[in-house]
């Protein structure tokens, strides 16, 4: 995996962390149940676009049809989690879900500005 995207999965992993840690002092169980779905959610779906852009660069871009395929794939499972959580679960706190899918933005934002990397 390459440098740059194993700091972004290790602040990520980070931001979760202190989330988890602030949502467990203020007793708040479902300010951080929601967030990590999403903050999972958002940190597989980064991996797996790492990945596949992996392969894309080493086939010279010849996997380009593939790796759209898996793109809307993996976009259709993303919304099949979420349904499942919202509407199976009774899951009811979608705001904090949404709010965790920004997690791997945050943490490049992180990464540029404040690491300057």
């Amino acid at each position: 995996m390459d440098k740059m995207v194993k700091e972004i999965v290790l602040i990520s992993a980070g931001i979760l962390l202190i989330i988890l840690f602030l949502g467990i002092m203020l007793k708040r169980k479902e300010m951080y149940l929601g967030f990590y779905l999403g903050g999972f959610i958002a940190l597989l779906n980064f991996y797996m676009i790492s990945k596949d852009a992996e392969i894309i660069v080493k086939s010279g871009g010849k996997a380009k049809k593939a790796a759209v395929f898996k793109f809307l794939k993996r976009y259709f499972w993303v919304f099949i989690i979420i349904t499942v959580a919202v509407k199976v679960f009774r899951f009811n706190n979608f705001i904090g879900l949404i709010v965790g899918l920004f997690v791997v933005q945050a943490a490049i934002i992180i990464q540029k500005i404040i690491l300057r990397k």
